[in-house]
């Protein structure tokens, strides 16, 4: 927690088939002193072009807005493999890496609520993510 209470990595990826995430999101928070915003993986992601990156700007709006910290829960399906259900490609799909990416580089402090450990690898992502397994 302490990469993430300094600010220098503002993305968390918990792994925790209990609550352990929300425990953790809440426990960020309270470290950052910050109010705690919840929402889905499923409220992020969208199947059209464009929708998915305007859910995310929003969500880091409201959150800069806030001053909050956003908990993302049932986060899987945006790490597991998507299928674009559109035909426009002009406009390259947000998958949850890059989603992470963009709240890393806004600043926003984020933890995203996984349930299985592949998902939540930092070899996946690179270096600076920060994962925790909360049983």
């Amino acid at each position: 927690m302490s990469d993430a209470a300094s600010g220098t990595s503002p993305v968390i990826f918990v792994v925790s088939k209990g609550s352990g995430a929300e425990h953790a999101a809440e426990q960020a928070a309270t470290t950052l002193k910050r109010q705690l915003y919840r929402t889905t993986g499923a409220d992020l992601i969208a199947p059209y072009a464009g929708e998915t990156s305007r859910r995310v700007e929003h969500q880091i709006e409201i959150a800069r807005r806030d001053d909050a910290i956003l908990l993302v829960q049932r986060a899987d399906p945006l790490f597991g493999p998507r299928v674009p259900e559109r035909l426009d490609e002009s406009e390259p799909m947000m998958d949850g890496r890059s989603i992470a990416r963009r709240f890393a580089e806004a600043g926003v402090p984020v933890v995203f609520a996984l349930s299985s450990e592949e998902l939540a690898d930092s070899a996946t992502f690179g270096t600076g993510w920060t994962v925790l397994h909360a049983d």
